[in-house]
């Protein structure tokens, strides 16, 4: 569990504390000792482990953005190029 985790080197939340306070239904806020990085994913399509494709309805609508984002023209590598002979110059 994320929460044992996380909190493994705090003595104040031992494994039974946080299996009654889990049991209770309560929300409650534990500021952490250290930052944890968490990367989060949203995707609405992705390959599954046996070769197949899922697809998601886009309940935030990220899609239309990132299609956008794909759609826009990218510079040929000899552009590319020219433009950083231009900067050096």
């Amino acid at each position: 569990m994320l929460a044992d985790f996380v909190l493994a080197e705090d003595p104040v939340w031992t494994n039974e504390k946080l299996d009654e306070l889990i049991k209770s239904g309560d929300t409650k806020t534990i500021w952490l000792r250290h930052p944890v990085p968490v990367h989060l994913l949203y995707m609405t399509a992705w390959a599954d482990g046996s070769r197949g494709l899922q697809f998601r309805n886009d309940i935030y609508h990220r899609d239309e953005d990132l299609q956008l984002a794909l759609n826009q023209r990218r510079p040929k590598p000899s552009e590319m190029l020219t433009t950083v002979i231009k900067q050096k110059s």
